[in-house]
């Protein structure tokens, strides 16, 4: 039985990066069918970026994330802003490798997260005309349960979806940190 059988339904919904994508569908955004095939482009392009660069989880705020992003223009983006002092950089592996010593030397925290592909850093970009190709019919639906996005860090009506939509999801940050106020702000305890 699904838990909406039971009076058990979320205020609302939010996802981080790739987990955008079942909360569209859970809220109504995108169909099943839409969902996969938007889980399929995305996962075949972004793995044609495997071992192009890494990603480092840093304990510091967004405005010195961004003056190190700054500092390493064009190879080095925020990847992910979590929490106050919670993000992911990615990138270059060679900057990120110099971030991480920099900010270990100050003992602030920096590791390496494991995996192959440097998520939402300036190696997407390649991929990103493709993305909006293979998704240019794609369109969202009025939501049903409330939705936040991470790429805009608002609450999401859902007809605003279309390709370009998951050109910035692929390639942006994910403001996380953000959406959660912005559920906060409208009443989600």
């Amino acid at each position: 039985a699904k838990l909406a059988d039971h009076g058990i339904v979320p205020a609302a919904i939010v996802g981080h990066s790739a987990g955008e994508l079942a909360a569209f569908w859970a809220s109504g955004i995108l169909t099943l069918e839409d969902a996969v095939e938007v889980t399929y482009h995305r996962s075949r392009l972004q793995q044609r970026c495997t071992d192009t660069g890494r990603m480092l989880a840093v304990g510091i705020d967004e405005a010195e994330a961004l003056q190190l992003v700054e500092a390493y223009r064009g190879r080095v983006s925020i990847g992910a802003i979590n929490g106050a002092t919670s993000l992911t950089l990615a990138g270059d592996a060679d900057a990120l490798q110099a971030i991480a010593e920099a900010l270990q030397a100050r003992d602030v925290f920096a590791r390496f997260v494991r995996v192959n592909v440097p998520y939402h850093s300036p190696q997407m970009d390649p991929i990103l005309p493709e993305l909006a190709r293979c998704l240019a019919s794609l369109a969202g639906h009025p939501h049903r349960i409330p939705h936040v996005s991470t790429v805009t860090g608002e609450l999401f009506d859902g007809r605003e979806m279309d390709a370009d939509y998951w050109r910035r999801n692929v390639r942006e940050p994910v403001y996380f940190r953000h959406a959660v106020h912005a559920l906060l702000d409208h009443g989600v305890d």
